[in-house]
């Protein structure tokens, strides 16, 4: 936790970074971390922005330099990306003092010597911006868009060139906050406090609001009560998929944070008299205990292995939210595409058949099994399906969803429910089970 005594969110962004750039591991400070909640917004926006960011800028300071990075202190590189991060005209921060700011930072790490190299660069790219976006423009897709070469080459081949080029697009664009606002309060009264505390830019959606700016939105009385949900559209287009299940009974198992779990509950709360979640991760048992205090759940709650689960019951409808390499959110967590290797997917795929093993033989005749991602990865989805299938055929069959209501182009020719990343939804896939 940065101490209270020195709380530059640009130093802890770059010492953050460094740390990153030798990893590709990131560990985000917590936004209890800071005591103004302005510093935490610049903070996560410059760490999210390099990394995001991370071939193009990398690009455009070997242009700058004229130096292969190998040849450039690791510090100023991250320098460079902080300077560059604030100098996107979004941030709309004054171009001395994006450079200003930046250049000082070198001493806190102990890099003084390098402010002149760090000043004259920055300065250097403000002349030559439209130059420098225009030639990586011309560079490969995995330049252009800052993914991996092996990413976007397995996307091209799975969804084709114009799809891979448009997820990797949507990838980069800055997340949005999308609440899903519990029916128990009044919406107009939530939206006023909302506005009050300064969230701004509000878009009105069925199910609640689209934010295009959340500051301010953490700090409100209407979360802190449960009046809302902050959930991505496909999740809560996936709420409305289950609306003809049977949910008297229903076991969610790896459920925390808890965010499909309360807002089934919501959605379905007189016709579910049973609602249980388990959770193998302690840590984040505690996220799903204080969300369940916040949100005012009446679900039963353990710690417990899903693949070896300690029930003696039998569900309507058992949903698994499995663990996955989640590059269908990567737009919310750039990260994800520096921290994982394709060898990730056949090992995960590995762990997500034992979760469906072993939560098999608690669905009722008749009832649903759904399984859930946040996956692009065939592996971790089509595949993981099919070999359930081939393994449970006496017991189980593939229920293709029905469509009424929710995006066609959400849906494959199989049946599964496939939301590829777009200007406001992330990447999802779910498929149907039903028990024989």
């Amino acid at each position: 936790m940065p101490s209270q005594q020195n709380q530059n969110p640009r130093l802890i962004a770059a010492q953050d970074l460094l740390i990153w750039f030798h990893s590709n591991q990131i560990r985000f400070q917590r936004r209890n971390s800071f005591i103004n909640p302005s510093d935490f917004g610049l903070y996560r926006y410059l760490v999210s922005s390099v990394i995001r960011n991370r071939n193009q800028y990398l690009f455009f300071i070997e242009d700058l330099t004229g130096r292969k990075l190998n040849k450039i202190d690791p510090e100023a590189i991250i320098c460079l990306m902080l300077g560059i991060s604030q100098l996107e005209p979004h941030m709309k921060v004054q171009q001395y003092a994006a450079v200003n700011e930046t250049v000082g930072l070198l001493p806190a790490l102990n890099k003084g010597f390098l402010k002149g190299f760090v000043n004259a660069n920055l300065r250097s790219f403000i002349r030559q911006e439209v130059r420098l976006r225009e030639s990586c423009q011309q560079q490969a897709l995995a330049v252009q868009t800052s993914h991996p070469d092996w990413m976007v080459t397995r996307w091209q081949k799975k969804y084709g060139d114009f799809a891979a080029e448009q997820i990797c697009h949507f990838n980069n664009l800055i997340p949005k906050v999308h609440i899903a606002i519990n029916p128990k309060f009044e919406r107009q009264v939530v939206l006023e406090e909302l506005k009050h505390n300064n969230v701004k830019d509000l878009e009105e959606l069925q199910n609640g609001w689209r934010v295009n700016n959340p500051s301010g939105i953490f700090n409100t009385e209407s979360l802190r009560s449960g009046a809302f949900l902050v959930q991505d559209p496909s999740s809560q287009q996936l709420i409305e998929l289950i609306a003809p299940l049977p949910k008297q009974s229903v076991l969610d198992v790896c459920a925390a944070p808890g965010g499909k779990l309360f807002h089934l509950e919501w959605a379905y709360h007189s016709e579910i008299e049973l609602l249980i979640a388990i959770d193998n991760s302690t840590s984040r048992m505690h996220r799903l205990i204080e969300n369940k205090r916040r949100i005012g759940s009446k679900s039963r709650i353990a710690v417990m292995d899903a693949k070896k689960p300690a029930i003696n019951a039998l569900f309507d409808l058992v949903v698994v939210d499995a663990p996955c390499s989640g590059t269908g959110t990567i737009q919310k967590h750039p990260e994800i595409k520096w921290n994982r290797q394709p060898s990730d997917f056949l090992i995960n795929q590995k762990n997500q058949l034992e979760i469906l093993a072993g939560v098999r033989d608690l669905v009722k005749p008749g009832g649903f099994l759904l399984y859930v991602t946040c996956s692009l990865e065939v592996e971790e989805n089509h595949e993981v399906v099919d070999q359930f299938l081939q393994q449970n055929s006496a017991g189980y069959s593939h229920v293709p969803w029905q469509t009424d209501g929710v995006m066609q182009d959400s849906f494959t020719k199989e049946g599964f429910y496939m939301c590829l990343p777009d200007q406001h939804r992330m990447g999802m896939f779910a498929a149907l089970l039903q028990k024989k």
